[in-house]
């Protein structure tokens, strides 16, 4: 049972002399607030969660962003209209509603480990570069060595079986891949029939001014 919930009867209770913990190891955290509604009227709880590198930053910087008004919906919307467009793929509308939704986040579930397949450069030959890939497991395991960057289109290195097992119908969903899996996986098969542990991330480099041509777009 959660440290000082037995002995508490109100939100009041509970937030009354506790120590706040700042850090920790394994991300997670609780929110309350205590609010009277009339009949018919409704109150809305967000909960914003990251990562600031002082209280500095949190205070000076990342609250006065977040409390404006119009910023918690936007965000939301930008999110939803992401999660569509990742799973647009798989997008349904049949008589059961639940088959629809199951179907989207199945392949969400899958492209957060193998990655979302985005074609860049030349549309006859494009190159394939799978943002929003990563480790999964459990933070606190200690061979999970995750690294996402903080970047709208991130990249981390996965374990091979991972990335692997959850690209295996990635060629069905996106044509535009033809054998690029195949290549890559057949081509990180050791002499001795072993795969290596980790597929790191992909990288690009670029002639003399290109970069500041990327930048800009």
């Amino acid at each position: 049972e959660p440290f000082g919930f037995k002995k508490s009867k109100s939100i009041k209770d509970l937030l009354k002399n506790q120590n706040e913990l700042k850090a920790s190891k394994t991300p997670s955290a609780f929110a309350a607030v205590k609010r009277s509604l009339p009949p018919g009227h409704a109150v809305t709880l967000v909960e914003i969660y990251g990562h600031a590198i002082n209280l500095n930053q949190l205070n000076d910087d990342i609250i006065q962003k977040v409390l404006k008004p119009g910023f918690v919906g936007k965000k939301y919307l930008q999110a939803v209209n992401l999660v569509n467009r990742l799973t647009s793929a798989v997008k349904s509308s049949t008589k059961n509603a639940l088959f629809d939704a199951f179907s989207q986040q199945m392949l969400l579930d899958n492209l957060l480990r193998g990655g979302y397949p985005e074609f860049l450069g030349s549309k006859s030959d494009p190159k394939v570069y799978h943002t929003f890939s990563r480790i999964h497991g459990d933070l606190e395991r200690d061979y999970n060595n995750f690294q996402i960057d903080p970047s709208y289109f991130s990249q981390g290195s996965g374990n091979y079986r991972d990335v692997n097992q959850n690209r295996r119908v990635d060629v069905l969903l996106f044509p535009k891949l033809k054998d690029f899996n195949l290549r890559q996986f057949l081509t990180l098969k050791q002499a001795d029939g072993y795969n290596p542990l980790t597929v790191t991330t992909a990288f690009f480099s670029m002639n003399g001014g290109e970069d500041e041509l990327a930048l800009s777009v």
